[in-house]
């Protein structure tokens, strides 16, 4: 049993919409899943799938810091996280302590013990009948459970084809600029930014960076921060992971990953003002120069930054060789804590619902 985010499953009697997922090892061996889940009225879910131990719980955060009467401590130890996909707080590595409490109910108490804070969660073990996924998969897989088609001779491709023909234009006449991605909105906008330089990889001629300079006149332009908001509030890119340097406040420079594209902001060396990077991801995985005209401290988190939150991603899909993030030593140390209000407006713009939790949100584990 597998999803991705962008799926709509059903759970029992409710319906939700998957927003991330996080994959877990055990002290013990044992390897399960939980996904991040956002129902209607934007509540927080989440689901653990263990399909070799065959256990499926749904679960909430609870208020409850100690076990209810009647639950019994039936399994405890350690859980790492080993991939990510998503909207989830937690990144590959990172680790907590856990106990699970059952009651004869087939009711299920957790507690996480993470490095920044200790999460409880209440929920409950499911049959996987009553996990059923009702879109997911493409335009297809979404047309074959509207209710007008389930009986009908017409094709769900053909009939996606033709609601999307009449749904794409309305968006886009609704969204405005806000229909734009990250380059294609900087580029529409020549009173707020100018484009400086493109620059092209050393390890790949196609693989291009393009450098646009913020307008000191423009009030959105005055800092990195600021910036970054402004891009935030009119992109339609999934922001993945935004942060600014908290290590080093006074550098003021952000960082922020979409699935394709690593966007740094941050001042010039030599002028002040405010600049953005926007790199292909690939660009960024051969890159051997740092950003441009970028002061010692700026470019020491735009390193730190990819190499944390990137490059094992695009390890995978690139391949060694040829990436000086294979023997790269941060001695730039990023911690587990730091402001989320970027990424969190991100959420609420892209789902008009906010209901972010930090760390797993407390689901549960595999291998009892």
């Amino acid at each position: 049993m597998r999803f991705n985010p962008g799926y709509r499953i059903k759970v029992g009697q409710r319906e939700f919409s998957v927003t991330g997922r996080i994959s877990y090892r055990g002290n013990d061996g044992s390897v399960w899943d939980e996904y991040s889940l956002r129902d209607a009225s934007g509540r927080t879910a989440w689901l653990s799938v263990d399909d070799e131990e065959g256990e499926y719980i749904l679960s909430e955060a609870t208020g409850l810091q100690h076990p209810p009467e009647g639950f019994s401590l039936y399994w405890q130890g350690s859980e790492r996280v080993t991939g990510v996909s998503g909207r989830v707080d937690v990144e590959p590595g990172d680790e907590a302590v856990c106990s699970d409490y059952e009651d004869h109910s087939g009711r299920i108490y957790s507690v996480e013990r993470w490095d920044d804070e200790t999460e409880y969660s209440l929920g409950t073990i499911l049959d996987p009948d009553k996990i059923i996924r009702i879109s997911g998969g493409g335009v297809a897989g979404w047309m074959q459970n509207l209710p007008f088609l389930r009986n009908s001779s017409v094709s769900p491709r053909d009939a996606g084809i033709a609601l999307l023909c009449v749904v794409v234009p309305i968006i886009f006449a609704l969204h405005g600029s806000k229909g734009q991605d990250i380059n294609s909105y900087l580029e529409s906008q020549p009173d707020k930014y100018v484009r400086v330089t493109s620059l092209t990889s050393s390890a790949d001629n196609h693989s291009r960076a393009t450098v646009y300079s913020a307008a000191t006149s423009w009030a959105g332009g005055r800092s990195p921060g600021d910036t970054a908001d402004d891009i935030v509030s009119n992109c339609t890119d999934e922001f993945t992971r935004i942060r600014k340097n908290d290590m080093e406040p006074e550098d003021g420079s952000v960082s922020m990953l979409t699935r394709r594209n690593y966007v740094f902001i941050y001042r010039d060396a030599d002028a002040g003002n405010v600049l953005v990077q926007v790199e292909p991801r690939k660009y960024s995985y051969h890159s051997v120069p740092g950003p441009y005209h970028s002061p010692v401290m700026s470019e020491r988190f735009y390193r730190a930054f990819y190499h944390r939150y990137a490059y094992p991603e695009d390890l995978s899909s690139f391949g060694r060789g040829g990436s000086p993030y294979e023997s790269y030593k941060s001695a730039y140390a990023l911690g587990n804590s730091y402001d989320h209000s970027l990424e969190s407006k991100s959420v609420s713009i892209r789902q008009q619902s906010l209901n972010r939790r930090r760390s797993s949100g407390g689901g549960f584990h595999g291998g009892k």
